[in-house]
């Protein structure tokens, strides 16, 4: 009697155990707003380019860049950004706005969708780029100061990664915070008129190129 009652239970147990659902992962929302703030360490030059070095006719700037973004899906988002210079060292002094379409694939482990994870993106966009002539530490040649060397439109492009840190207490993903590091062409061999660019500097130059390293964080909201 008593083992066919212990029987019986164990049964019903086993029954009432296949019959519990597994967990499903948490749902997070693929689309959403997101901001940030970035510091560019941006080369303006003419002819080559050393980026931790100094070369004829390169000026070296640090840039404040702000950022406003939609993420569509874990595939591809959209930015519109702006940034201006906040310390030049030479003859230059930028500002720019663009708008980027930013394929990317996102390292999201579809168990643990709140786990952290990293990313990878590139930048295809559209973007106003001026440089204005200015008097730096090594003063730049007269004819430029206070005047637009650069001042149009054109392609631009990137390539950077990012690490997002997930907030545990978010249900949707709101609140998640992420770091990233990017390079960024402005613009490339842009004609300009033909100037001078530094004072001690005789040589005409027609041409100036612009590209950036970038650091920066970005909030989900």
């Amino acid at each position: 009697m008593g083992l066919s009652v212990a029987a019986a239970i164990g049964t019903t147990a086993l029954q009432a155990g296949g019959d519990i659902a597994p967990v499903a992962p948490p749902q997070v929302s693929e689309s959403y707003f997101y901001g940030g703030v970035g510091i560019d360490y941006n080369n303006v030059y003419a002819d080559k380019l050393k980026w931790f070095d100094y070369t004829a006719s390169q000026d070296k700037l640090i840039d404040l860049e702000g950022i406003l973004g939609y993420n569509y899906n874990r595939y591809i988002a959209v930015e519109g950004r702006i940034y201006k210079t906040i310390f030049e060292k030479d003859y230059a002094d930028a500002f720019g706005v663009s708008l980027f379409l930013k394929p990317q694939y996102q390292f999201i482990d579809e168990e643990n969708p709140r786990e952290n994870y990293f990313s990878v993106y590139g930048l295809l966009g559209f973007g106003y780029s001026q440089i204005k002539g200015t008097d730096g530490r090594t003063p730049g040649d007269p004819s430029i100061i206070g005047k637009k060397i650069v001042d149009d439109w054109g392609f631009q492009w990137g390539l950077g990664a990012s690490y997002t840190f997930t907030d545990e207490d978010s249900s949707d993903g709101s609140g998640d915070w992420s770091v990233f590091v990017e390079y960024h062409n402005n613009f490339n061999k842009k004609s300009i008129n033909p100037t001078k660019l530094y004072s001690y500097d005789p040589k005409i130059y027609n041409r100036l190129s612009s590209d950036n390293l970038m650091i920066g964080v970005l909030y989900r909201f």
